[in-house]
């Protein structure tokens, strides 16, 4: 770790809602104590009181819905910078960090064709996520809206590394404006994101990239890492190029994700406002009939617990979810994925 004295570590003081809880700061420093540097925690089973009421598959849903009237804007923009930068500023939105009045942890692992589903903007967008995979954990997901689609999704990778607890998300999303388009499609992955043991807050901390082929246009994005004792959390930088013509950045962008992200000619003239993400209105959805596979159904006592407090309660239902999910893997009674399945490439795609 940072040190290796016996000394409590204290949260450092960053604005951000993404600080460990003093009531989760001893659960998670004890549950590291028994773990080795570079070990694969993703089949260590995390203590009840770190567990958010939320699944993977139900944050999916959060980060791809909560401000969805953005991506919907994308086909309105004549001119593929202005059709990039909207992706990117619907991009950003993904990482919005949750108020402080909302129960935070980590998110529960859904099991083998566990689903969620759910319809927005007046019905008009359906969207669905699965876990197509238990072992090793790929949650997959889709949305569509008249012409335009995107799916994805990636495996959850956690690792010890010391100082920090690392969660990956191996995979990538695509969205594809439709035929009035061309079919013009944009890529992007999910940064990593470190638990700093020692600061007790987490961040995300990596570099990556919005693409799009047909346009030949580039948007790199850097999840800047605060440093000790100095700085401010959550702090983004990035330039808008071509393919090839990275050193020549028709835009540069900074700013922090989860408040403002300006945009600014190469030289820093013409700043202007990206994304201030606190002034955005929230979307709702409207959930579909639940069936077995949803989670709502399957994790509901622990849910319950979680959000009554229950830490025991919560431990009891999330062991039997996941002995009923140990057991029809032995006996070779689970059911494979519906909505997903790997396609010519190796890779998790839509059916159809």
């Amino acid at each position: 770790m940072d040190n290796h004295t016996n000394q409590e570590p204290k949260p450092e003081e960053v604005d951000s809602t993404l600080v460990v809880p003093s009531s989760q700061a001893g659960a998670l420093l004890s549950w590291v104590k028994n773990l080795k540097p570079g070990a694969d925690c993703t089949r260590v089973s995390m203590p009840a009181v770190l567990c958010s009421p939320l699944t993977q598959l139900e944050m999916l849903r959060k980060a791809l819905l909560l401000h969805s009237d953005l991506l919907l804007e994308v086909p309105s923009k004549a001119e593929p910078i202005d059709r990039m930068l909207a992706v990117v500023k619907y991009y950003i939105t993904h990482f919005k960090p949750p108020p402080k009045t909302e129960k935070q942890g980590k998110p529960l692992n859904p099991v083998q064709s566990e689903t969620c589903t759910c319809t927005a903007h007046d019905g008009k967008l359906a969207f669905v996520a699965e876990q197509v995979s238990h072992h090793p954990p790929i949650s997959m997901a889709r949305l569509q809206h008249e012409g335009l689609s995107l799916y994805g999704g990636y495996e959850t990778k956690v690792s010890f590394a010391l100082s920090h607890v690392r969660l990956t998300f191996e995979g990538d999303f695509t969205l594809n404006l439709g035929a009035e388009f061309d079919n013009e499609r944009y890529t992007f992955t999910t940064p990593g994101f470190s638990i700093r043991l020692w600061r007790l807050f987490g961040e995300f901390d990596d570099t990556v990239q919005v693409r799009c082929e047909e346009t030949g246009l580039v948007c790199e994005l850097v999840f800047v890492a605060k440093p000790i004792g100095t700085g401010k959390v959550n702090a983004l930088r990035g330039k808008l190029f071509f393919i090839g013509n990275e050193e020549q950045p028709i835009l540069t962008l900074k700013g922090h994700w989860d408040k403002t992200v300006y945009t600014a000619k190469a030289d820093g003239t013409d700043a202007e406002v990206l994304v201030d993400v606190q002034q955005l209105k929230e979307q709702s959805w409207e959930k579909t009939p639940h069936p077995e596979t949803d989670s709502e159904v399957i994790w509901k006592e622990a849910k319950a617990a979680i959000y009554a407090g229950e830490t025991q309660a919560m431990a009891s239902a999330k062991h039997k979810v996941e002995e009923a999910q140990r057991e029809l893997r032995k006996d070779g009674g689970l059911e494979p994925p519906v909505h997903f399945s790997v396609n010519s490439d190796g890779k998790w795609a839509p059916f159809g």
